[in-house]
Parts: C-alpha cells; sequence; structure tokens
C-alpha cells in the first residue's frame, strides 16, 4: 500500500465507520440475495459456516489447512441449532424453524453433533457471484483507509493477498472471504439489539447511512474534516434518501419499507429531511450507536491481523 499523504494522530472513528459501511453494505446485500433477501436465513447461515471453520484461523491448524489447500467437510466443527440460537438470541421454535429451511435448501447439513455448510453450497453461482463482491469491496475498503491516512496492519503480501499464487486460488480467496464475513458477521449480531432483533430495521437504517454519506467518497477533504467523534457531521452534509429508494435498493415492498421508516423515526432514529429521510442528531449522539461505531473500528483491526496471519501462512507454505 502507498502512503498516504497525512496520517491520523488518534483513530478516525467516524471516517472508519463510514467506510466499513460504504463497502460492506453492498456485500450484505449481495449475500442477502443470495437467500433471496431473507436476512434472518442469511444471519443464522453466517453464524454456522463461521462456527464451522472460525478454529482453523488459529496455529498450527492454519498452517496445516494452507498446505492442503482446501477445507473439507470432515474438518468442519458442527454447531447445535441450541447453541445457535443462544448465539444469536433466537427462541428454540425460531431457530429450528429457519434451520430446517437452510437445510432443505441445501445451504447447510444436519450432522449428528449439529449443522454444518457443506463446501457443495459454494459451487452456487450467488454465493460465488456474493464471494467475489466481498473481495472487491474489501480491496476498494483497504485502498480507501490508505488513503485517507488510516494507519493499517502491515498484510505480508499487499493490498490484495487474495490473489497471490497458489495451487488452488479458490480456496484462497475463500480464506479472505471467510475473514471479511466473520468482520460482517460481529458487527451484525451486535448491532441487532439497537434495534430489537428486528432485522429488517437494521437494514433500513444502514441503507439511510450509506446514502447519507455518499458525497464523502467524492470528497476527501470533507472525509477527513469530519472523521472523529469530535466533529460530527452537520444534518445539511447527510444527503436525504426517499422510502422507494430505500426500497428499491434493499428488495423490500414499498409499503413494507414505510412501516420500517416511520418505526425509525418514531424511535428518533431518523428524521425526515424535504422529501427523503437521514440519520437524526439524536441517533448520532446515542450511546449505543456511540459503542458500536467504536466496536467497528476495533473489530477492523481484528480483521486485519487475521488476514496477516492468513497472509504469513500462504507465503510460509
Amino acid at each position: 500500500m502507498s502512503a498516504p499523504e497525512q496520517a491520523f494522530a488518534s483513530p478516525p472513528v467516524r471516517l472508519v465507520t463510514r467506510a466499513v459501511m460504504h463497502h460492506a453494505f453492498p456485500v450484505q446485500l449481495a449475500w442477502r440475495r443470495a437467500f433471496d433477501a431473507h436476512s434472518l436465513s442469511l444471519l443464522m447461515w453466517l453464524s454456522v459456516e463461521l462456527a464451522n471453520t472460525d478454529h482453523l484461523f488459529g496455529p498450527p491448524e492454519l498452517s496445516g489447512l494452507v498446505r492442503r489447500g482446501r477445507i473439507d467437510d470432515e474438518v468442519r466443527r458442527p454447531i447445535a441449532v441450541r447453541a445457535l440460537g443462544a448465539s444469536l438470541s433466537l427462541d428454540s421454535e425460531t431457530i429450528r424453524r429457519w434451520a430446517k429451511r437452510l437445510v432443505d435448501a441445501g445451504f447447510c447439513e444436519r450432522r449428528p453433533e449439529g449443522l454444518i455448510v457443506p463446501s457443495a453450497a459454494y459451487e452456487r453461482e450467488a454465493i460465488e457471484h456474493a464471494s467475489r463482491q466481498t473481495l472487491e469491496a474489501l480491496g476498494a475498503l483497504l485502498a480507501d483507509l490508505n488513503r485517507w491516512g488510516v494507519t493499517l496492519p502491515q498484510i505480508s503480501i499487499g493490498a490484495r493477498p487474495w490473489d497471490a499464487a497458489h495451487a488452488n486460488p479458490t480456496f484462497v480467496r475463500r480464506l479472505f472471504v471467510l475473514t471479511f464475513l466473520q468482520f460482517i458477521l460481529r458487527f451484525g449480531i451486535e448491532s441487532q439489539g439497537i434495534f430489537e432483533r428486528n432485522t429488517m430495521s437494521s437494514s433500513v437504517f444502514f441503507c439511510v447511512f450509506s446514502a447519507n454519506h455518499r458525497r464523502f467518497f467524492d470528497d476527501d477533504d470533507l472525509n477527513r474534516r469530519y472523521a472523529t467523534f469530535e466533529t460530527p457531521v452537520p444534518a445539511e452534509l447527510r444527503e436525504p434518501i426517499s422510502i422507494r429508494a430505500i426500497a428499491k435498493r434493499l428488495d423490500y415492498a414499498v409499503e413494507t419499507t414505510r412501516r420500517h421508516v416511520h418505526q425509525l423515526v418514531e424511535a428518533n432514529l431518523l428524521e425526515r429531511r424535504g422529501d427523503g429521510f437521514i440519520m437524526s442528531d439524536a441517533a448520532l449522539a446515542r450511546p449505543e450507536i456511540v459503542k458500536s461505531a467504536a466496536d467497528i473500528s476495533s473489530s477492523l483491526t481484528l480483521m486485519l491481523r487475521r488476514m496477516d496471519r492468513v497472509a504469513a501462512a500462504l507465503v510460509a507454505a
């Protein structure tokens, strides 16, 4: 990565949050479409996949995994349906019903110890498309943060380590996809409490957040000016987005979108501005949202460190 013109003296949490949401939101949409726009199905599937594979990213498992060049179903650790429900704070009936849907659709398989995501699931075109979009977004996120002067942990083999030469490039790309998805899942789970476990309201809110800050990605000076908690973005700089535009972007019905927008307005998370909606000043100051933004910044560092471990294992192999 090339050196930025000027680095920040302290973590620019607002800037990092904007960048993550700008690049991660389209990734979430791509993965949701792979699951017929069911956010809960996606959340459960990601939870199963990462529970199956998380142990493979620590030494010495990672070195052995890279030498094998594949993630066999036999090395995946199944997760019990009860444990899955507990991790997502879902009741047993809901978790069983949605787990059955995933199994019936072939996204998951049942084993005696619980659920796994079979390798064959990644052969679906929708999953392959979402995986490609994940890596493109990850590369763009790292490039933007570097350009804006955000100090990043050094990645051992460059800005796009998933492009490194390997006998099985699909396997290499999947390792980095899993790393980014773990980051998105952690944020998704932690943010659900703000919206009382309502995944549709959560998606609407983050769609508005992303739209409000579009202009910042065309103006580096503006982005850096409002980079920290000490410099909140004035309401007039947040670009409003209409209910129809939100519905189109999320593949939701207009009336469904309208209902969730009005609920978020009543909760003082959104406010009307002209013909559209923006995040409210009150929302930006809410302790749980401030904490969520700080958590994004710290979780990003953890993700990059895991990426570096994967990159180093690839070099060593």
